[in-house]
C-alpha cells in the first residue's frame, strides 16, 4: 500500500523550541518523525548521536613499539673451500703418475682410491738400500759388542758401532716414511671430501713433494670452515661491517631446509670491473651443510641494527612534504605523526618520530583520515 509522505511532519510547531537543543536532539527527533513516517519502527537516540558527531572511519591499529630492526643486504656468490678444510696431495718420492681413480669434483669417503703411482727405480733402490744397511749396522754392533767383552775392542768402537746403527734406524724409518716400493702404489683419500683440481696428468713423472691433487672435506662439520666468495651493490658497502651475520641458502636446491648463519670476515674497498660490485668474504659456521666447494648461494647479510619504532608497511603513507602515520588517542581521534624511514625489512619499517608509546597506530583504514579524525576500531565493530 502507498503511503502519502506529508512533509509537514519536517516542520517543528511555532510553540515547540528546538533553537536551544542540542544537535543530538535534533536529530533524534528527526529520526522519529521519519520512523513514524514510514513505519520503521523506533531507532535508538544514540545512533543519531553517533551521527550528530560526525562520520566515523572504522581502522585497524597495532601497538606503538620500538625496537631493533636492522635492512637486510642481499649478496650472491659461490663457496669457496676454506683454508683449515682443503688439502693437496703429493707423493713424496719421485714417481709416475700411472691412474687416475676420481674425477674433478667428485666425492670420495676417506679410505676410497684415488690415484696410483709406480715409484722410480732409484726411490725403490734407496728405499731397499736402507734397509739393507740396517741388517749390517744390527749384525756389526753384535761383532763389535763380542770383542769388546773379550777386551779385543776398544770402548770408542763400540760406540761408533752404535751410533751407526742409530743413523741406518733413522735412515730406514724415513724410507718406509716415504712409502717407495716397486710396483703400483695406491694412494688413499685421508678423510671424506671432494676433488676440487687435478694438478697432475697421467703419466706424468712426478717430482718428490709435487703437488698431484687438492681435496676439500665435504660439507663443514667438525669444525672446517668455508669460505663464501659474496658480491654484494657498492650502495650497501658502508651499512656492512667485519662480524655480521650473514644467513645462507644454496641457490635453486631444495636439499638445504634451513639458512646456515655465517659471519662477514672481510670487505672490499674496490669495485670489481667485471662485475661492477664489491667483494664480501664471509665464513660458516661448525654446522654440517651439503655445501659443496663451488656451490652457488644466495646470501641474507644482516649488519647491526638500531633502535627505531617498528611500524607495518601499511601503515606508512606519504605525501608530498614527508612520510607520516597515524595514531589513535584514548577518545578515538586520529593522530597525524610525521616520521623519517630509517630502515625497511620485510614487512616492516623502522622510522623515527614522536610518536605518543601509549597510543596504537593506525595499520589499515589510513587513506580515509584526516588529522582529528573520528575512528572506530574494527576489534569493537566485531563486538
Amino acid at each position: 500500500m502507498h503511503t502519502q509522505f506529508n512533509s509537514s511532519f519536517l516542520r517543528p510547531h511555532r510553540d515547540v523550541r528546538l533553537a536551544g537543543k542540542s544537535n543530538t536532539v535534533r536529530v533524534a527527533c528527526l529520526g522519529a518523525m521519519l520512523a513514524a513516517c514510514f513505519g520503521g519502527g523506533s531507532f535508538p537516540v544514540g545512533a543519531y548521536a553517533d551521527i550528530a558527531a560526525g562520520p566515523q572511519v572504522l581502522v585497524e591499529t597495532v601497538p606503538a613499539r620500538q625496537g631493533v630492526i636492522t635492512q637486510p643486504v642481499s649478496a650472491y656468490g659461490l663457496v669457496a673451500a676454506g683454508g683449515t678444510s682443503v688439502t693437496t696431495l703429493s707423493v713424496p718420492y719421485a714417481a709416475q703418475l700411472v691412474r687416475w681413480h676420481v674425477q674433478r669434483g667428485q666425492s670420495f669417503e676417506q679410505g676410497a682410491a684415488l690415484f696410483e703411482v709406480v715409484a722410480d727405480p732409484a726411490a725403490v733402490l734407496a728405499a731397499q738400500q736402507a734397509h739393507g744397511t740396517l741388517g749390517v749396522a744390527q749384525r756389526e754392533l753384535e761383532r763389535t759388542h763380542s770383542l769388546y767383552d773379550e777386551q779385543l775392542a776398544t770402548r770408542s768402537q763400540l760406540d761408533a758401532a752404535n751410533k751407526v746403527l742409530a743413523d741406518a734406524y733413522q735412515a730406514d724409518a724415513a724410507q718406509q716414511h716415504l712409502g717407495a716400493r716397486a710396483g703400483p702404489v695406491a694412494i688413499d683419500a685421508p678423510f671424506n671430501g671432494v676433488v676440487l683440481q687435478w694438478q697432475a696428468a697421467q703419466g706424468d713423472r712426478l717430482q718428490p713433494g709435487e703437488a698431484v691433487m687438492q681435496l676439500a672435506r665435504s660439507g663443514i662439520s667438525h669444525g672446517n670452515a668455508a669460505d663464501l666468495d659474496l658480491s654484494v651493490e657498492p650502495s650497501d658497502v658502508p651499512s656492512i661491517h667485519i662480524g655480521d651475520t650473514v644467513m645462507v641458502r644454496a641457490l635453486g636446491a631444495d636439499n638445504l631446509r634451513e639458512a646456515i648463519p655465517g659471519r662477514i670476515v672481510s670487505v672490499g674497498a674496490a669495485i670489481d670491473s667485471r662485475t661492477q660490485q664489491v667483494a664480501v668474504a664471509a665464513t660458516l659456521g661448525g654446522t654440517a651443510t651439503a655445501l659443496f666447494p663451488g656451490s652457488h648461494v644466495v646470501a641474507q647479510i644482516l649488519p647491526h641494527g638500531e633502535t627505531h619504532w617498528i611500524v607495518p608497511r601499511s601503515a606508512l603513507l606519504t605525501d608530498d612534504d614527508s612520510a607520516f602515520v597515524f595514531q589513535v588517542d584514548p577518545q578515538k581521534k586520529a593522530h597525524r605523526v610525521r616520521v623519517a624511514i630509517r630502515v625497511e625489512q620485510g614487512a616492516n619499517y623502522g622510522v623515527d618520530g614522536p610518536l605518543n608509546p601509549g597510543w596504537p597506530v593506525v595499520s589499515s583504514g589510513n587513506y580515509e583520515l584526516q588529522d582529528d579524525s573520528t575512528v572506530r576500531l574494527e576489534s569493537e565493530a566485531r563486538r
